[in-house]
């Protein structure tokens, strides 16, 4: 399912990105010229997602995520 939310999440930071919307703007909108994909936007929202991800895990009352 987060294969699935990266997609659409990294053509929304691009877009972002590509309109000046971001900081750093100019790093990430980058386009790879051998993929020809965006790959430092789909990197950054790889690193936000990572850790929203892990917090899952850290629910101490129910343990919901490990059952």
């Amino acid at each position: 399912m987060t294969a699935s939310l990266v997609l659409p999440s990294s053509r929304q930071a691009f877009a972002f990105a590509r309109d000046g919307a971001l900081p750093f703007s100019k790093y990430w909108h980058h386009v790879d010229s051998w993929t020809g994909t965006p790959v430092r936007t789909v990197w950054l929202v790889v690193g936000c997602a990572m850790p929203l991800g892990a917090l899952c895990f850290a629910d101490p009352v129910n343990y919901s995520a490990i059952k």
